[in-house]
């Protein structure tokens, strides 16, 4: 494994409880980052990353990243609790399963939760992430 040095630096991985995210946020702490792992669910896998990694620098994070004012209050926490972000991996994503001859309404209310949490949430964070990064 290539080692690369990420002490002192803080990273907001999404969606780190599970499949990729988890893998990243992995690798991150291994290599000596402060890994804000977010979940929006699965607390348990979340949990069992920090536990497993023996990492007590690293924290999660809860957050459904369709809802908005939950994405900024993510990203407020995460400064908070480290005093600021080095990077932020966009990992999170949703697949909603919607047949397109379901009823109108039903079918935007998925394509809109979509949209929030694969567009939304990762344009708002990139938004976020940029005005801190010019001032840090």
């Amino acid at each position: 494994m290539t080692r690369i040095d990420l002490s002192d630096k803080t990273i907001l991985v999404t969606g780190a409880s599970k499949g990729i995210g988890y893998a990243i946020a992995r690798y991150a702490i291994k290599m000596g980052a402060r890994v804000a792992v977010h979940y929006k669910a699965d607390k348990e896998n979340a949990l069992q990353l920090i536990n497993e990694t023996e990492n007590k620098q690293s924290c999660i994070f809860q957050a459904d990243l369709a809802e908005k004012v939950q994405v900024i209050k993510l990203f407020d926490n995460v400064l908070e609790a480290y005093g600021r972000i080095d990077a932020i991996v966009l990992n999170a994503g949703v697949f909603l399963p919607h047949p397109v001859d379901e009823n109108l309404e039903d079918w935007l209310e998925v394509w809109h939760k979509t949209i929030a949490v694969n567009l939304d949430a990762v344009g708002l964070l990139t938004k976020l992430g940029i005005g801190h990064f010019k001032k840090h």
